[in-house]
């Protein structure tokens, strides 16, 4: 756990404590580090309702509600499942903030997948605040690209509640 995000989580927890609302988080490409980081913050239990780790297409359509005949075009990587998923966390959790990630940590020659990428989304109760495509490096190792994929949408998450 770095400084930075960890800092990043404590102020999101405080911002959510203030405004009396929570959160929950779905995440792919991820793995359950928002989550993690969420969680680990001093006083998150007020304001993290929990979150799902969803890697195949069965698991995000069946409890995130994410549409399948799309989902499967894009190999769940796209602005659209993002959307999806956050929006089913919110569904699932019923917290007011629903953040998601979906995304490659690594380049997938066998699928012509040769970017490094993710796509995010904050949910609002039925209400998509945030869509973002954030790209990486390939020549970061897949750890250190999803902990970039973490942060971001951590800070992206953070700006939002300090409007």
């Amino acid at each position: 756990m770095d400084e930075a995000s960890a800092k990043t989580a404590q102020e999101i927890t405080r911002l959510l404590k203030d405004k009396k609302e929570s959160v929950a988080c779905a995440e792919s490409v991820t793995a359950g580090m928002v989550q993690s980081m969420l969680a680990g913050a001093e006083g998150a239990a007020s304001v993290f309702q929990g979150g799902v780790t969803v890697y195949n297409l069965g698991q995000k359509a069946k409890l995130l509600d994410v549409e399948p005949i799309n989902a499967e075009m894009t190999n769940c990587v796209s602005q659209k499942v993002a959307d999806e998923m956050a929006l089913g966390v919110v569904k699932m959790f019923r917290p007011a903030y629903g953040l998601s990630i979906t995304g490659y940590a690594e380049p997938l020659p066998e699928k012509d997948i040769a970017d490094v990428f993710a796509f995010i989304a904050v949910a609002n109760n039925d209400k998509i605040l945030l869509q973002k495509k954030i790209d990486s490096s390939k020549e970061k190792s897949p750890d250190q690209v999803r902990e970039q994929f973490r942060q971001e949408l951590l800070q992206q998450f953070l700006k939002i509640l300090q409007e």
